[in-house]
């Protein structure tokens, strides 16, 4: 097994920037799942589409320590951001970036995290798994 490379002797001038050894202990510490909580105290646990989340967003000040971050599934990262900055803020953002939202359409919910997201007051729906649309 490799050893992991020392930290850099200065830090990142970008506040995004997740120095390898915090990233690899938030995905140690979050066991690789999504840890976002859901209204029901459980927690998602999926395994696809995995980013690191800003639990204080950068925006707002937040760092990028292992106390700060978390794993979070693309659709839970996205509607913390959209639950912080607000829906209409989150889809500009996406225009302006040039990227959309596949995941997430508008209209009815289906299947547990359409029904989580509806009751965290969000007409998100998450794409259901397998289904390609």
């Amino acid at each position: 097994m490799k050893k992991p490379r020392a930290a850099p002797s200065t830090p990142s001038a970008d506040p995004r920037h997740v120095p390898a050894a915090v990233a690899r202990e938030v995905w140690k510490r979050d066991g690789g799942r999504c840890s976002f909580r859901l209204p029901d105290g459980s927690v998602c646990g999926s395994t696809r589409r995995l980013e690191l989340d800003h639990i204080q967003p950068v925006a707002l000040g937040g760092r990028s320590t292992a106390d700060n971050l978390r794993v979070a599934c693309w659709d839970h990262n996205s509607l913390h951001a959209e639950h912080v900055f607000g829906r209409e803020h989150m889809e500009q953002f996406r225009k302006d970036a040039g990227r959309s939202a596949p995941a997430l359409a508008g209209g009815s919910t289906s299947g547990a995290r359409g029904e989580e997201a509806e009751a965290a007051g969000s007409t998100l729906t998450p794409r259901r798994r397998g289904t390609g649309s």
